[in-house]
């Protein structure tokens, strides 16, 4: 009899193993950190071909309060050269397109403020939830473009048109949910957008100041779609800091300080990082890179910023690329931290600066996100 107990119980024990092993086996392996999110889209990434004809691009992104996720781009107007669209997709939060998320019948294509090339470059979600983007239109065919601020609600079942957004523009915004920020008569550009606590709507970009040299610019909107004249006046202001100067991002401090980042010396072997820091009435902030609001960094040959993110100590993050041609190499990724202050901070990499190669001939940081 014991022995006949002893063999029942090393045959319950031998079911239960194979039991927990086939459970095991059973049982799908768990996404590792850094695989692709298969719950989005079935694979984890979706390719949206808004136009039949021509490419199609994005160059950001916002998340809204329900997980939708907005973009802002452009797409081949029609396959016609040099010729864009303003581009806005909308998916939900497991990446699907339903009839209503669509923008235009076609989870969001393009809208012509003009008949040349229109480019969204920013998209901001508000507190009331409506969509903010930001970018520039070229009202003339190709002999004026102007930095383009425009609103929408958050609309859903939206006009199937491919080339009106009316029926979703908000039109507590500057009439028609359209504000043209022009800086000055020639060309300019507007690249980068933030939201401050008051609701009013920060840009910067670059505007062609003559034939052969650029400026940097920087304004701020009210949120009814109007120049706010409590910053620098009239709402707009324009930095000529050396040669070919240009804004490509701002982040706005818990204080209202903005950060503006970008080149002095833009496209030349000589181009350095520029950082900039104004007060919330729209001058230079002195108490920032030693004194008159700015501060250029040298990395290797051909530097430029294009990213900047805040730390919640107020550090500033940079990113970008620097240019090591000079040094028999290629162009690398950037990345810089400064203090609030505006110098370099020496606790980042030993000298507060890093141009990382990855392996490539060529290696851009766009952007950047703190964790």
């Amino acid at each position: 009899m014991r022995f006949v107990n002893r063999l029942l119980r090393v045959v319950l024990a031998t079911l239960i193993s194979f039991t927990s092993l086939a459970l095991i086996a059973q049982t799908p392996a768990a996404a590792a950190d850094g695989d692709l999110d298969t719950s989005f889209s079935d694979d984890g990434w979706i390719v949206v071909d808004s136009h039949s004809s021509g490419e199609d691009g994005i160059w950001d992104t916002a998340i809204d309060g329900s997980g939708k996720i907005i973009t802002a781009g452009w797409w081949n107007n029609n396959g016609s050269p040099n010729n864009w669209s303003w581009q806005m997709l909308r998916y939900t939060a497991a990446g699907e397109c339903t009839a209503a998320e669509t923008f235009d019948g076609n989870c969001g294509t393009g809208q012509w403020f003009s008949t040349a090339a229109d480019v969204a470059t920013e998209v901001m979600i508000d507190a009331n939830g409506k969509y903010v983007h930001v970018g520039y239109a070229d009202a003339n065919g190709g002999t004026d473009f102007d930095c383009v601020v425009y609103r929408t609600n958050p609309t859903t079942g939206w006009k199937g048109s491919g080339s009106s957004f009316s029926d979703g523009a908000d039109t507590s915004f500057s009439g028609d949910g359209k504000f043209v920020a022009t800086f000055g008569a020639e060309h300019e550009y507007c690249r980068a957008g933030a939201i401050d606590a008051d609701g009013k709507i920060v840009i910067a970009g670059y505007l062609k100041n003559s034939g052969s040299d650029w400026d940097a610019i920087i304004g701020r909107v009210n949120a009814d779609g109007t120049w706010d004249t409590s910053f620098s006046s009239d709402g707009k202001y324009q930095l000529s800091f050396d040669q070919d100067d240009v804004f490509q991002d701002i982040a706005i401090q818990t204080d209202g300080k903005i950060v503006a980042v970008g080149t002095s010396d833009y496209g030349h072997t000589e181009g350095d990082i520029l950082v900039a820091r104004f007060t919330t009435a729209g001058a230079l902030d002195t108490t920032f890179g030693g004194g008159d609001g700015w501060v250029r960094t040298d990395f290797e040959n051909q530097d430029n910023g294009f990213g900047v993110e805040l730390q919640s100590n107020g550090k500033i993050v940079v990113v970008g690329v620097c240019d090591v041609a000079n040094e028999g190499g290629g162009d690398d990724g950037l990345v810089a931290r400064f203090t609030t202050a505006g110098v370099l901070d020496t606790t980042f990499s030993g000298d507060g600066k890093i141009c990382q190669d990855h392996g490539g001939s060529t290696e851009t940081y766009w952007d950047l996100v703190i964790q």
